[in-house]
């Protein structure tokens, strides 16, 4: 009694302590089947069941699957739920009772036996049977309800108030006593016994809802008029919880943390701790979806699950964040900085002025009207004697003993927004402004470095100082300055590939030194013992953006960044507080939307770590409090589960293939598949209620027991395999979640095998086999017999055919004497050609001039001349006529006889018109040697298409000078390394494809070490080298150009090395000529 009467003394003095909670709501948009959601359960697997007036929704984390009367419910109004200890789900619907196995459904109805159809409660005992409520049925027993028949046993409870008695809720303690929650009371079931009672005994109503049992034994009673606890026998009634009116109480929950979670029709949820009696109410006003509240479930994950009446169901998570905004008294909800001062007052730098917070109830607003020169607050920070700087649009403020003592604006020179504000070692306080450089606060005055004064950019974003006592100075797009203090700066920028970016938001120090800079590429480490740097983004760590807004060291030397995308909490390894090499990020976790920040980006300069270790962030909707103690790591693996196969990317109903399927996961039992059919894709999920978006799998495909799919580590709950080989196949997949959790030991498993074509049978391999060793064996036999045959026949002509031959080696005998006298008048009259030929050489040599000549006059010159055949088509000329000497070399058309034949009337034609006429004009001797060939052969009775191309020089020592005409033959000139060209006249000597020819005469002025060189198309036009190609013109220019500073006689025998090497066993295609004088 004493016992009774201290929870009622404490129920009525109790006091409310709020604890942050998340609400994420689920709906008919998510894909629950209807908003009402009558019931609640969490089967074996980690999916959670909902009851609604639109058939069963079934909840992984990730998507619903929906059972209606569609799937084999007997209808869709559903009003409560069981598991029971097999895993078959229990289901009381408008129209009977169905069990569900994970394959089929199974209904009873009122012609099995059940004494209502309207099923509102089910229960199974420690005996293993089902204890069933029923609407104006009553209660009834289905025992062994295993077995292929089912028998139901009505249970008589008599209240006294007549026979339409409607069974709401029914539980099982751990002493075995059954209590039945009903329309007309509670009654309590041990050992065969019964006892009932009602408002005579002192209970709130006698219209029950819901019923639970605590860790201390008591039942909690939701009635219709409220709630109330049965203590030893007792009721605790009327229960009042201050302040909250329940009114009707639908469910009733017990949480692992030794919490009641009372579910009401017009006031939500009410959370109880049944140790202390505190309590706190959710509602619509605290995120609630609606206030009506139906049903409630904790899960394996501490998660609780509230089903409203129009509202869908609510996922309830426990926080680690809380937010601190206009609700709770801020002023303004836009944060741009947040520090905690030494006396652990909040100050807060908002669109709308600074404002300070004692972190309890009281809000102190300084704005323009305080005499803040804008309303609009950048940042905010105190120094070392305790003042509260804060930096605005139009100035910067100091605030002293909680008043504004100075303001510096453009009087002071600062005439732009101040950005961040630095305080060094010698107390001197430094201003990052925006375009305004950086200012320097010192005593009253200010001044100020720009860009002139050596900073990359005057629009500084964040400041720091190393252990040199360096400034490091960030800047928006300049990349990084260090400032020694007085006139020197230094610039480390992207450029430089020791940071990532230019663009630097933020730099704060580390735990043992070293400089963290934060840029929109990523974070860099600048190491000062070993004077390196380090970049960790997001293509070699796990960081969700690259776009580092602000960075804070906890007390645990873990990073804390904020980005575009919230908040990452980075650890190291080894930990800041080492001093080792190879360092590397070993976990990131991210904390989004799903963990409770609702705010989006946090905002650069607006973080801070309290003196309880707290963390807080300022975004656009307010600050964040981050409370360390509720961010544990949980150890609880995702349960991973198969949920569907596909076959050619198209769902298959396995059923309809006449293959058993697994319950559940409704995968085909010993699957074949055929050969030409084997694409695949696995459908698999990870229940973890805590965060599914985070959930990583590991899947792998096996071969006859060897790893045939590379092992594939993502966040894709699907695995798709193509065409398949022939094979004995498992694919294996388990979960891990967020904090590292897998589940190694459970993973789930699936076996197939993929059949191989008829033709790879070892029946139709064998059968084949056979079919050809039979087919070569009568093959065989067939071609003995046939040889046999075809023996005989050969036989019989070989003689003929011998007779035949003798007849012939006869007549041969007479051909070959035959052919041998006509060989040997072939050879004699070869003979005869060649003795001609060669003495055409003689006479082509004799009308040759002498090289003696050449040599004489110009004795640093080379002629090196290769006919192709014994004579030779190219030739070269030179007369020495009124003291100039004209020089010629010239290509004929052809070569062999042809050749030299026109090579001879050419070289007549010179000597009449250069030795007789004593013409020495290029342009004029080209075209009277035009003339000349075209009238030797002007009698020819075929047109002709004899001539020559030729380039012609003539050489006046004297004046020094060299006139040259050409007709498609150029003349070369190597002076002082550098070589020129000079192009001929486009028009061949003899050929009368033009009237009346001119030809161009250039003259040229020579100088000592000049080098002339002139050739026909031979040596360029050889073919050679590794890839049997031209040797070409460029080439010869490049020899005739590296050995111009030799003499003649050595650059001869380069260019004829040079051909050598080149043609190696390739045979020579045209005559070659080239000449090469030096002066």
């Amino acid at each position: 009694m004493k016992k009774i009467f201290f929870k009622i003394f404490i129920l009525l003095t109790i006091c409310l302590q709020s604890q942050s909670y998340q609400f994420i709501p689920l709906t008919v948009e998510d894909g629950l089947a209807e908003n009402q959601v009558y019931d609640l359960i969490q089967d074996r697997r980690g999916a959670i069941w909902m009851a609604t007036p639109g058939g069963v929704s079934v909840y992984d984390g990730v998507s619903f699957i929906n059972l209606n009367d569609s799937a084999g419910l007997p209808s869709n109004i559903i009003n409560c739920l069981y598991e029971d200890v097999k895993g078959d789900i229990w289901i009381g619907t408008h129209k009977g009772l169905s069990v569900y196995d994970g394959v089929k459904f199974e209904t009873f109805t009122q012609k099995n036996g059940l004494p209502s159809n309207i099923v509102k409660s089910i229960c199974e005992d420690g005996f293993g049977r089902l204890w069933i409520g029923t609407q104006y049925g009553g209660l009834c027993i289905l025992d062994n309800f295993s077995k292929d028949e089912k028998v139901f046993t009505p249970f008589k409870i008599n209240f006294g108030q007549g026979d339409k008695l409607s069974v709401n809720k029914i539980i099982e303690t751990p002493e075995a006593k059954i209590y039945v929650g009903t329309n007309q009371g509670l009654a309590e079931i041990f050992n065969g016994k019964v006892k009932t009672y009602t408002k005579k005994d002192k209970l709130k109503d006698n219209f029950i809802h819901d019923l639970e049992e605590d860790v201390n034994g008591d039942v909690w009673i939701g009635t219709q008029s409220g709630i109330c606890l049965f203590s030893n026998g007792e009721f605790i009634s009327p229960l009042k919880i201050p302040n909250i009116s329940t009114g009707a109480v639908k469910t009733i929950e017990q949480d692992n943390n030794d919490n009641i979670w009372i579910g009401t029709v017009n006031n939500g949820v009410i959370r109880l701790n049944i140790n202390t009696y505190q309590s706190e109410i959710y509602n619509e006003d605290k995120g609630l979806s609606e206030d009506i509240v139906l049903s409630i479930l904790e899960d394996k994950h501490d998660n609780i699950w509230v089903g409203t009446k129009g509202g869908g169901v609510n996922k309830i998570t426990r926080s680690s964040f809380t937010y601190l905004g206009i609700k709770e008294g801020l002023q303004n909800e836009k944060i741009n900085g947040l520090i905690q001062d030494s006396k652990s007052n909040y100050w807060l730098a908002t669109r709308g002025g600074i404002i300070r917070h004692n972190g309890v109830d009281s809000f102190q607003l300084f704005n323009k009207k305080s005499g803040l020169p804008v309303d609009y607050a950048t940042t905010v920070f105190e120094d070392k004697e305790g003042n509260i700087w804060a930096g605005t649009l139009l100035g910067l403020v100091k605030i002293k003993n909680n008043k504004i003592d100075r303001v510096y604006d453009f009087m002071d020179g600062l005439r732009n927004p101040v950005k961040c504000l630095f305080q060094d070692r010698g107390g001197v306080i430094w201003i990052g402004t925006e375009g305004g450089g950086l200012g320097k606060l010192n005593g009253e005055k200010i001044k100020f470095y720009r860009m002139l004064d050596g900073l990359s950019d005057g629009r500084i974003s964040a400041i720091t100082q190393d252990k040199s006592g360096k400034l490091w100075i960030g800047t928006k797009s300049g990349g990084i300055n260090w400032f020694n203090g007085l006139d020197e700066f230094g610039q480390i920028n992207e450029e430089d590939g020791l940071i990532p970016s230019n663009f630097i938001n933020c730099m704060i120090k580390g735990p043992r030194g070293g400089i963290f800079i934060g840029t929109n590429s990523g974070i860099t480490k600048f190491d000062e013992n070993r004077n390196t740097y380090k970049t960790f983004n997001t293509s070699n760590s796990k960081l969700s953006s690259d776009n580092i807004k602000m960075m804070l060291f906890d007390e645990d030397n873990q990073l804390w960044i904020g980005t575009n995308k919230g908040l990452d909490r980075i650890s190291f390894n080894p930990p800041q507080i080492t001093r080792q090499t190879g360092e590397y990020i070993s976990e990131v976790k991210h904390f989004g939307k799903s963990d409770g920040i609702t705010g989006g980006q946090i905002n650069g300069n607006a973080i801070c770590e309290d003196f309880d270790g707290n963390l807080w962030f300022g975004t656009n909707k307010g600050a964040i409090k981050h409370d360390r103690s509720v961010d544990h790591i949980s150890d609880i693996a995702p349960q991973t589960y198969l949920t569907g196969l596909e076959l050619e990317n198209k769902i298959v109903n396995w059923s309809q293939r006449n293959y058993s399927v697994e319950p559940w996961s409704r995968m085909p039992k010993d699957l074949i598949l055929p050969y030409d059919s084997s694409t695949v894709t696995f459908h698999f999920v990870g229940i973890n209620h805590d965060n599914s978006s985070e959930i990583t799998y590991y899947s792998s495909l096996h071969q006859d027991g060897e790893v045939f799919a590379d092992t594939l580590i993502n966040n894709e709950s699907k695995r798709d395999f193509t065409k398949l080989p022939p094979g004995e196949y498992e694919f294996v997949v388990f979960a891990c979640n967020e904090d590292g959790a897998w589940n190694y030991d459970t993973p789930s498993k699936f076996s197939f095998t993929v059949s191989p074509p008829f033709w790879a049978e070892i029946w139709f391999i064998l059968l084949i086999s056979f079919i050809i060793i039979i087919t070569i064996i009568l093959f065989i036999k067939y071609r003995e017999k046939k040889l046999k045959v075809e023996r005989e026949l050969l036989e019989e002509k070989v003689k003929e055919r011998n007779q035949e031959v003798l007849e012939k080696n006869k007549e041969l005998e007479t051909v070959n004497l035959e052919m041998v006298s006509v060989n040997k008048e072939i050879e004699q009259k070869n003979n005869d050609l060649n003795s001609s030929i060669r003495y055409a050489l003689t006479i082509q040599k004799a009308s040759f001039p002498s090289l003696q000549e050449l040599y004489s006059e110009l004795p640093n010159s080379f002629i090196y001349h290769l006919p192709r055949d014994i004579v030779s088509g190219d030739f070269y000329w030179y007369r020495k006529t009124n003291d100039k000497f004209v020089i010629a070399c010239a290509d004929c058309t052809g070569h062999g006889v042809p050749g030299a034949l026109t090579s001879m009337i050419g070289i007549a034609l010179l000597n009449e018109i250069v030795g007789g006429n004593k013409i020495t004009d290029p342009a004029k001797v080209l075209e009277l040697l035009d003339k000349g060939i075209l009238k030797a052969f002007e009698n020819s009775e075929s047109e002709t298409n004899d001539g020559m191309d030729i380039s012609l020089i003539t050489i006046d020592k004297k004046t020094k000078k060299i006139e040259y005409s050409g007709a498609y033959r150029p003349l070369i000139m190597v002076r002082n390394d550098e070589l020129f060209e000079y192009k001929a006249t486009k028009t061949s000597i003899g050929f009368k494809d033009v009237e009346n020819k001119i030809f161009e005469k250039k003259i040229l002025e020579f100088k000592e070490g000049d080098c002339f060189f002139m050739y026909s198309d031979g040596y360029p036009d050889q073919f050679g080298g590794p890839k049997n190609k031209k040797l070409k013109t460029k080439t010869l220019k490049e020899i005739l150009t590296e050995g111009s500073a030799k003499d003649m006689k050595t650059q001869k025998a380069i260019i004829q090395k040079r051909l050598n090497d080149w043609m190696g066993n390739t045979e020579q295609i045209d005559d070659i000529l080239v000449i090469g004088i030096k002066f």
